[in-house]
């Protein structure tokens, strides 16, 4: 199996086919898998190409980022906050709501069933024998100031801990 390993494409769909294919990523292949780790949407213009091409891929595990959370927070509150608008969530939300974007609560509905077809895909980190993928840590404990240390047994880790570990 090779793996092809992408990351924070924020809805820039040319750059990131342009990268999968100067590697040689190939979606017919069998031994080829994608990896992504994390903010796959928001910022860029193409949130629906990029939501249809991982939606379409056959070998893949998308790793959570803080930006899909951020998307998933705006999809259940049903209304945009500054920061939505100012890191593109709110954009995307349009982009994938299409020509029903005028009928906010269906757009809203629409968008929220879109969104979790994908999202529910989606792990916390993905391990192989060699690496562990994760969007930016995996979750830490505070021990004072400066000074760090793993969560213990980080892999079963509660929910609250891996969207802060996202977030650092």
């Amino acid at each position: 199996m090779k793996f092809f390993v992408i990351s924070d494409t924020h809805s820039f769909y040319d750059e990131m086919i342009t990268a999968l294919n100067e590697a040689g990523f190939d979606p017919n292949n069998e031994n080829h898998w994608l990896i992504g780790c994390g903010d796959y949407f928001d910022r860029g213009e193409q949130s629906q190409q990029i939501f249809d091409y991982l939606m379409s891929l056959p070998r893949k595990t998308l790793v959570k980022g803080n930006h899909d959370d951020m998307m998933v927070d705006l999809l259940q509150r049903g209304y945009p906050h500054r920061h939505d608008t100012h890191n593109g969530a709110t954009g995307t939300l349009y982009q994938l709501a299409g020509d029903i974007a005028a009928d906010k609560p269906a757009m809203v509905n629409y968008v929220t069933a879109k969104f979790h077809a994908l999202y529910d895909q989606m792990v916390d980190y993905f391990e192989t024998e060699n690496y562990i993928f994760v969007h930016s840590w995996i979750p830490l404990v505070y021990e004072g100031w400066g000074k760090t240390a793993y969560v213990d047994n980080w892999r079963k880790a509660s929910e609250d801990e891996w969207q802060e570990a996202r977030w650092n």
